[in-house]
């Protein structure tokens, strides 16, 4: 069993606590189930160390969100302000209606709804939410980007759930102390105008033969297998081109084309 860093366990559990605030809980197991579906972990020793540690960060969390919120209660009836049946002030009430109202006013879009995207901040937002993973796997993820901001119109979350379904598979398809390559790319046609814009996904494994990358392919794959197929299907549900090779030295690189007529002009906010 290989040696768990615990300042390498520290850094991937207070990212996992920043980035999905919401998943996790002070219970234990509860936590331990929500991060097998968010994070690859190589041994059991290594996903129980990230769990305690992200059980240990939600509890200080939660003692330190009680201690201003009994302040605050306390200050409420010192100056006279009337409590609700459950004890909380009305002015804890007032701070939450106008949270709420903020938020709605601040709603994302629709989604399922195309609109031009800048395509570089998706695949940036991406690689921060995937690293996690990387880093549990010894990994890593580099990005190699078109120099001109790339814009597309497409479903949005469509696009970042292929994304990240592409880099999950290859993270885990790629040796311990491998690294991932995002690219992005804009072909010419032989007139000489952009034909297109391209995604590339290049991973480090052992490569996939043609009856593997047609079981991978298919919808009841599991394991790594199954992020490709969710990949594929997230594809074709925005209408983009997949191709999946196999390169000479072993590695598998999986190809996002986007027509002509999806490039647009004046991305909107990723």
């Amino acid at each position: 069993m290989g040696k768990v860093r615990i300042a390498a366990v520290k850094k991937v559990a207070r990212e996992l606590v920043e980035r999905y605030p919401d998943r996790f809980t002070t219970n234990y197991e509860a936590n331990k189930t929500a991060l097998a579906d968010l994070v690859d972990a190589k041994t059991k020793r290594l996903r129980n160390r990230v769990v305690g540690y992200v059980t240990r960060l939600k509890i200080v969390e939660g003692r330190r969100a009680a201690a201003p919120t009994e302040i605050s209660r306390n200050r409420g009836e010192a100056i006279g302000l009337p409590a609700n049946k459950d004890g909380s002030s009305h002015a804890s009430d007032e701070k939450t209606a106008s949270a709420s109202a903020t938020r709605a006013s601040h709603a994302a879009p629709p989604k399922h709804e195309p609109r031009a995207v800048n395509l570089h901040d998706v695949i940036r937002s991406c690689v921060l939410q995937c690293q996690p993973n990387a880093n549990l796997a010894y990994g890593l993820i580099r990005t190699s980007l078109f120099p001109i901001p790339l814009t597309v119109r497409v479903d949005v979350e469509m696009l970042r759930e292929l994304i990240v379904h592409l880099l999950k598979y290859a993270i885990k398809s790629t040796r311990s102390g491998g690294q991932v390559v995002v690219s992005s790319a804009s072909p010419l046609d032989v007139d000489g105008k952009p034909a297109g814009i391209v995604v590339r996904v290049r991973c480090g494994g052992s490569g996939l033969k043609d009856p593997e990358l047609s079981a991978a392919l298919d919808v009841s794959a599991e394991g790594a297998a199954s992020e490709l197929a969710l990949a594929k299907a997230r594809a074709e549900a925005i209408n983009a081109g997949f191709a999946v090779t196999n390169g000479a030295n072993g590695t598998t690189l999986v190809t996002i084309a986007f027509s002509r007529s999806a490039a647009a002009n004046d991305p909107g906010p990723a």
